[in-house]
C-alpha cells in the first residue's frame, strides 16, 4: 500500500484509500469502468495489432515510470491492465511489485508462470527487463487471448521458456511485430 499510495502516473492506477473494517483491510483505487483487458476479451475476443499496439504503448509508459522510480511490477499481464471508455489503460495489481535500491536483486520468484522471464525461473533476479519480458508475453496474450505455452501445465511450461530463446509467435502476426517481440535488448 506504501508502494502504491506514492506513484502518480497516467498510466498507473491511482490509489484513493484504506478502509480497514473488522477483520479486513480493503484498498479502494481509482475506478476503471471498462475493467481488464482479459475480462475485455473473455466478452469480445482478441484484440487487433493496432489496438494492441496503442494499449502497450501506454503499459509501456507506465513501466518506464516504475522503473524510474525503481519500482519492478513483477506481474504484468492482461489481468492487471485496466482500461477506461476512453482507451486509456493503466497498469494495477501491485501486490508483488518491489522498490529496488541501487544494489538490491529480487531474487524471489514471484508472478505468473505464463509470464515469467527465463532469468527469474532460474532464480537469478528480477530486472526491468523480466517487466519487458512479461510485455512480450502480454502482446502474444492480446492477440490470441492466451498466454505463450497456455496448453502446457504451469511447470512444463516454466520449463520450455527456459530452454527456448523466446515464446512461439502467433501466425497472424504481422512480421514488424515478430521481429520487435523477438528482439534481445528491447529499448521502451
Amino acid at each position: 500500500i506504501n508502494l502504491l499510495r506514492k506513484l502518480n502516473h497516467e498510466n498507473i492506477v491511482k490509489y484513493r484509500d484504506t478502509i480497514k473494517t473488522q477483520g479486513y483491510l480493503y484498498i479502494v483505487l481509482e475506478y476503471m469502468e471498462n475493467g481488464s483487458l482479459a475480462q475485455f476479451m473473455k466478452k469480445f475476443g482478441s484484440l487487433s495489432e493496432t489496438l494492441v499496439a496503442m494499449y502497450i504503448t501506454q503499459v509501456l509508459r507506465g513501466l518506464a515510470y516504475l522503473h524510474e522510480q525503481g519500482v519492478l511490477h513483477r506481474d504484468v499481464k492482461g489481468a492487471n491492465i485496466l482500461t477506461t471508455k476512453d482507451g486509456l489503460v493503466k497498469l494495477a495489481d501491485f501486490g508483488v511489485a518491489i522498490k529496488l535500491n541501487e544494489t538490491q536483486k529480487a531474487n524471489s520468484v514471484v508472478g505468473s508462470p505464463y509470464w515469467m522471464a527465463p532469468e527469474v525461473i532460474e532464480m537469478a533476479g528480477w530486472s526491468s527487463s523480466s517487466d519487458i519480458w512479461s510485455v512480450g508475453c502480454t502482446i502474444i496474450e492480446l492477440l490470441t487471448t492466451k498466454p505463450p505455452y497456455f496448453d502446457l501445465a504451469p511447470m512444463a511450461a516454466l520449463f520450455r521458456i527456459v530452454q527456448e530463446d523466446h515464446p512461439p509467435l502467433p501466425q497472424r502476426m504481422s512480421p514488424v511485430c515478430k521481429q520487435k517481440c523477438s528482439e534481445n535488448d528491447p529499448q521502451y
